[in-house]
């Protein structure tokens, strides 16, 4: 149900799949109306049509500007619905010489979960002697002290019955509060039947984190942004000089490529006969002039990394893909504080126990006394247990004593924690260029990559304009210029996956 669910969402969110009145309506509704001067041009058409418009149908779209935001937002968007792990975008470019194929990048690795605080695991010192003298004094009770017991009136059938009552009450306790912190994590999905749709409701079960993922995540970008990093900063230690030597391996390879296959496809007799020299001094010109271009391209995006790169999105979209990633954070920082919970059920609730069983010899009304004093104890243990960790929030001293709440008390631990599981698995690089090649803001991005590219081809050829429009047309000229563009800004998502291992060196996030 829930496949079938995710696919029909899919399909809504996927222009490929929209009729003429859903492409309508969403022209108007979008960003408030931003595309809706497109409702006239654009009117019966389908979203698969309009994403096979050729640059000239985009063209005839007034005012350009906005029409190319409208194409990199709708190609953007089945980027996100489809889920693809590479970012193809559409052009009009057509290649007819042997090009490299798209990069494979290995799907990521499902994430394992980490050691939840087990339900029983070896005791601690204290808790063993303890037990030791509590097996001694049982046999002792019934063995040495039996006669002594009944001369008072104690007989075994009594010493059972109310030396039971704190060894049950130590059992349940530390059980039921176990159970309630692993049902604060799992299941990651809901486990049932009958749900009521997008709750927490109905014969089963789903763990509180992961079914209130996107409010947590939302929760630790507030973390993030307000403690962690600022955006900004941690972009600008990136160098565009660098940028170009990290891409130096593939950038003749990729220029080579672009040149003849623009050679091929507008000249391709003048191109067989040209000597080898000339070729290889024609793309050694293009290569000379490519890394000042590349470097401004970097430095802009770098510059404007808040326009094209939305935080939140990406740690929300991550984290509420990958719930077993947030419950891991949760768990590796707080482990030693459910540790503690879940010992506290054993040790305050043999407190309890005790008064039960006091309680026990002055009313023994079963009815009663076991009812009302076991909603008591699971109420007060919990309470507690909680009222331990996070308070006193500042250290206090209490008759030679010093109370601070446990997790307070570790705080520069579980930052530091915190930070490093943030960076290697949330704000790694892989991430973050996922984040601003398919975020809400790609659209901006591509604009800005799109606008950068097509300067730089204009400049490259303006002293040679007029003599290329005399020989072979100023409209297939000006096509030319529109493939090599269109071509440069198809590979452009590939090209700035290769510097991920430099961009996590450069960003330093864990140090961060």
């Amino acid at each position: 149900m829930a496949r079938k669910s995710d696919t029909k969402q899919a399909l809504l969110l996927n222009p490929e799949f929209w009729t003429p009145k859903q492409l309508e309506e969403w022209l108007k509704r979008f960003e408030d109306g931003r595309y809706a001067c497109f409702v006239g041009p654009l009117k019966g058409r389908k979203g698969a049509d309009v994403l096979r418009f050729t640059a000239a149908e985009w063209a005839q779209l007034n005012p350009q500007d906005l029409a190319a935001s409208l194409r990199f937002t709708l190609l953007g968007m089945v980027q996100v619905a489809t889920h693809d792990d590479t970012l193809a975008i559409v052009t009009d470019f057509v290649p007819l010489a042997n090009s490299p194929g798209k990069i494979k990048r290995n799907s990521p690795n499902k994430t394992v979960p980490v050691k939840f605080p087990p339900m029983v695991e070896m005791p601690t010192i204290p808790v063993l002697i303890f037990t030791v003298l509590f097996v001694i004094l049982a046999i002792l009770c019934f063995t040495v002290l039996r006669g002594p017991l009944e001369d008072i009136g104690i007989d075994s059938e009594n010493l059972v019955k109310y030396g039971s009552i704190p060894l049950v009450s130590v059992v349940f306790t530390y059980f039921h509060i176990w159970v309630a912190l692993w049902m604060t994590f799992y299941p990651l999905e809901y486990t049932g039947c009958l749900q009521i749709p997008d709750t927490n409701t109905g014969f089963g079960w789903q763990g509180i984190v992961p079914n209130k993922g996107e409010k947590m995540a939302r929760q630790a970008v507030q973390i993030m942004t307000h403690q962690l990093l600022q955006v900004s900063e941690v972009f600008a230690r990136i160098e565009p000089a660098q940028v170009v030597k990290e891409l130096e391996p593939i950038l003749f390879n990729t220029i080579h490529t672009v040149v003849e296959d623009m050679a091929l496809k507008y000249s391709p007799e003048l191109w067989a006969v040209l000597p080898t020299k000339v070729k290889e001094e024609i793309v050694e010109k293009v290569k000379e002039e490519s890394p000042a271009h590349i470097e401004a391209l970097m430095d802009e995006i770098r510059n404007n990394i808040e326009d094209v790169f939305d935080l939140e999105d990406m740690v929300v979209t991550n984290m509420c893909k990958d719930k077993q990633l947030l419950v891991n954070m949760f768990v590796t920082c707080g482990y030693s504080e459910l540790a503690f919970i879940r010992n506290s059920g054993a040790y305050m609730g043999g407190i309890f126990g005790l008064m039960q069983m006091g309680i026990w010899f002055v009313y023994s009304d079963r009815i009663v006394v076991f009812p009302v004093i076991g909603l008591l104890v699971g109420t007060i243990t919990n309470w507690l247990a909680l009222k331990m960790i996070f308070e006193p929030v500042n250290p206090k001293r209490y008759c030679g004593i010093t109370f601070h709440g446990l997790f307070l008390r570790r705080q520069n631990e579980v930052a530091e924690v915190y930070g490093k599981m943030v960076a290697r698995d949330v704000l790694n690089s892989r991430n973050i260029f996922e984040a601003i090649l398919k975020g809400p803001y790609s659209d901006r991005l591509f604009e800005l990559v799109y606008d950068n590219v097509q300067e730089a081809v204009n400049a490259a050829t303006e002293t040679t304009q007029k003599i290329i429009n005399f020989s072979i047309g100023e409209d297939m000229y000006a096509n030319i210029k529109e493939d090599v563009t269109n071509h440069i800004v198809e590979i452009f998502p590939d090209s700035l996956r290769q510097i991920e291992a430099y961009a996590t060196v450069a960003m330093d996030l864990e140090v961060t």
